[in-house]
């Protein structure tokens, strides 16, 4: 798994507060929406970093960053802890922590599927319906075209 200790201590203990599978999924996505912003804003992670800013305007900062991001009240809570102990910078590792562990507690198998040409939604099911059945985890997959495949 990558990502650091960190991240991956963090992720863990924000997914035993989280009751039901539909919550640590939300969670998940809420998780990777902020590292995805943070990773297109570098100089978003440098501020609500930064310990010579109040802590109180780095707080005001991220919840209007979340404003946007409209996360559950527990993710919301969860990151502004994370900002309080100065490790907002490990929001990366934090998301692939905790996607990693949410697929191990969920039972549930990520892949992609890369073709020539695009596959139709029945194929797509097929595709799912038989790595479910050979895996005997729950399949997420993604789908994607690449013409300079050989086949």
């Amino acid at each position: 798994m990558a990502g650091s200790d960190i991240g991956l201590n963090y992720a863990s203990a924000f997914i035993e507060t989280l009751g039901s599978p539909e919550a640590i999924d939300h969670a998940a996505q809420e998780l990777e929406s902020l590292a995805s912003v943070m990773k297109m804003l570098p100089s978003l992670t440098r501020v609500l970093g930064h310990p010579g800013m109040e802590l109180a305007r780095r707080r005001t900062i991220l919840g209007e960053v979340l404003d946007k991001i409209e996360p559950q009240a527990s993710t919301r809570r969860f990151l502004q802890i994370v900002l309080e102990k100065g490790r907002i910078a490990e929001t990366a590792s934090i998301a692939v922590g905790f996607a990693a562990l949410r697929d191990a507690r969920l039972n549930l198998a990520s892949g992609e599927v890369v073709t020539v040409v695009p596959i139709d939604a029945k194929e797509q099911d097929e595709w799912k319906l038989t790595l479910a059945r050979l895996s005997g985890r729950s399949v997420r997959l993604s789908f994607r075209t690449d013409s300079a495949l050989l086949g």
